[in-house]
């Protein structure tokens, strides 16, 4: 059974880091986006004898875009990570519920 105690830190933990999901969240989308503007920006600096899709196999090659789509899948981990976290916490949460329903009713 989980206790009353294993609760209350479940919910200190949500709320101790309520923000620290939103901050990672925003961090992948900002990256996201970044990602974007990147490549588009890097098109533009290819060679002007290249064709569009050379342009882009360039820029999508260009070591400063590595960096980047690596900062990104840094920030889809510590993002997924960390919900993951929350949505462990809320079943445990849930969990409690039933059993405290359970046991209130008489069936555990």
């Amino acid at each position: 059974m989980i206790s009353d105690e294993e609760i209350e830190r479940c919910l200190d933990w949500k709320e101790n880091n309520a923000d620290s999901l939103g901050d990672a969240e925003s961090n992948r989308e900002n990256l996201r986006d970044f990602k974007k503007i990147k490549h588009a920006m890097l098109c533009l600096e290819a060679p002007q004898h290249m064709k569009m899709g050379e342009k882009e196999w360039w820029a999508s090659a260009h070591s400063e875009y590595q960096e980047v789509v690596e900062g990104y899948k840094v920030a889809v981990k510590e993002h997924t990570a960390l919900a993951k976290r929350f949505e462990n916490a809320r079943l445990k949460i849930e969990v409690w519920r039933t059993q405290c329903s359970n046991h209130k009713s008489g069936v555990f």
